[in-house]
């Protein structure tokens, strides 16, 4: 058994070899072997004060890392002119795209450094022995082909190694010839392949979908419903098609129906399970309560999430009778730069029916406003789609909006007038259509002489704080229908 002799150069270089009594000129270093070991980040912590593994082995063909681990290398190198001449080493990681799949590209290692290092040398040894380390960096997301089962890995790397007798060698520094286990103008290279993962304690926590079945309903006997689950939320779908398989990280929602209770079983059947995966539906033939649940798991939290509707069949369904509009607002001129507040709080459904609200500013013959003018005069500030809706104004002058109301099935809608001034004056609203409106002199507007004052209780004109005067027009709209058919 030959002999060895070792020293520590430096941490994390220590300096092996056999004694030897001379050397060889001329003969080029070589890496003979690489050795790797893995220290697991555990929390998602970078830091020194992050939870890590003790090291193990690690096998760069068989084994795959994750964000933020740790590997440890131990390259030796041998070279028969030691300990004449001195060893230099570079090391560089390049990442290696999975070509016609998206793959995260990650960030470069902290340690790269294609530059050589060195001198390395000893005074008898023929063989160095360096150890050192580096991390893998954090990146966004997972490779569509591991999404797809494809591969088990979301990226790769082609780690390599360089050993030279020259500080500087000619025609590749700074270590971007690529050469694997061949030596070139003396210099030799070794490579591996660096596979990582996602490390879940990286990643923000993936946030449970909601399941939403739906309102319930009520409908005649033998009508087939359609159980429709696709208003179900999960946060961390946000901004993209769920089905797609062209996106980085996705949750893929799994839809199940079931029935739960009711006059008798009905189990709902998937029609389009590909393109409709939360929707399905049932006939249902019996009078009763039916109850139908909706499960929805995302693959990755632990419990789905559950939500129930109700379907109450009858005989028969009355008829639906349309909703009736009611919308007040400011009675008296308003100044210019105040908040208007229109109220359709009072409008109802006969049937009790749920209502849409939809405010609309029009002109004085019901025909609505073309959207670049509305800022203009009026400014929407909320509620647009609400039974209260708050506007500003900016202009002086007659304005004149339109409030319409659905039931999913009928619309009724009703028209309210605002008068703006510039500053206060005295004024009049009219209240009885087709009452004479005075002259500035006091006349009437056919210079006839004005009428004496109504008795109490039989006024035409109502004072007000503010200037000007308006009529009460009556003029027809057009219905518009901002929800589709209501379900019965």
């Amino acid at each position: 058994m030959k002999s060895l002799l070792c020293s520590i150069l430096a941490p994390g270089v220590v300096l092996c070899g056999p004694l030897v009594a001379s050397a060889q000129d001329n003969v080029p270093p070589t890496i003979t072997s690489v050795t790797w070991e893995i220290s697991r980040n555990l929390d998602g912590d970078p830091s020194i004060d992050g939870t890590f593994d003790q090291f193990e082995a690690f096998d760069p063909v068989l084994d795959r890392a994750r964000e933020l681990d740790i590997l440890r290398f131990t390259i030796t190198i041998t070279d028969p002119d030691l300990p004449d001449e001195d060893i230099y080493i570079a090391r560089n990681a390049f990442w290696v795209p999975l070509r016609g799949y998206l793959t995260p590209e990650p960030p470069p290692m902290v340690e790269d450094d294609p530059e050589f290092q060195g001198p390395f040398s000893t005074e008898f040894a023929t063989t160095i022995v360096l150890v050192g380390e580096l991390s893998i960096p954090s990146f966004i997301g997972k490779s569509q082909a591991r999404l797809r089962g494809l591969i088990d890995w979301d990226v790769r790397w082609l780690n390599q190694f360089m050993a030279s007798n020259e500080e500087s060698p000619d025609e590749i520094f700074p270590g971007i010839t690529i050469a694997c286990g061949l030596t070139v103008n003396g210099v030799h290279f070794w490579c591996d392949n660096l596979h990582a993962l996602e490390n879940p304690a990286v990643s923000p926590p993936n946030p449970p979908p909601f399941a939403n079945a739906g309102r319930d309903l009520v409908v005649a006997a033998g009508t087939t419903v359609e159980l429709d689950g696709s208003e179900t939320f999960d946060g961390f779908n946000i901004g993209f098609n769920v089905n797609s398989i062209d996106i980085f990280e996705k949750d893929r929602i799994e839809f199940v129906w079931e029935w739960t209770s009711g006059p008798e079983r009905v189990d709902p059947i998937f029609r389009d399970p590909v393109n409709a995966p939360a929707v399905a539906e049932v006939t249902l033939n019996e009078l009763g309560t039916y109850r139908f649940r909706l499960i929805a798991d995302d693959g990755v939290n632990a419990l789905p999430t559950t939500d129930s509707m109700v379907i109450e069949v009858v005989a028969s369904i009355p008829e639906n009778r349309a909703p009736i509009a009611v919308a007040t607002g400011p009675t008296q001129a308003i100044l210019v730069g105040s908040v208007v507040t229109l109220d359709g709080t009072t409008s109802f459904d006969p049937d009790g029916d749920p209502l849409g609200f939809l405010w609309q500013q029009t002109d004085e013959l019901g025909g609505l406003i073309p959207a670049s003018e509305i800022g203009r005069f009026f400014q929407p500030m909320s509620g647009i789609d609400s039974p209260v809706s708050r506007w500003q104004t900016t202009k002086p002058g007659i304005f004149h909006f339109r409030l319409l109301v659905n039931d999913g099935e009928f619309v009724d809608s009703t028209r309210i007038s605002i008068e703006v001034t510039e500053t206060a004056t005295a004024g009049f609203v009219v209240v009885q259509p087709g009452a004479a409106l005075p002259n500035s002199a006091g006349e009437s507007a056919d210079s006839t002489p004005a009428p004496a004052p109504p008795e109490p209780g039989n006024q035409s004109l109502a004072p007000l704080c503010g200037g000007g005067l308006f009529p009460v027009l009556l003029a027809p709209f057009a219905m518009f229908l901002m929800r589709g058919p209501r379900r019965r």
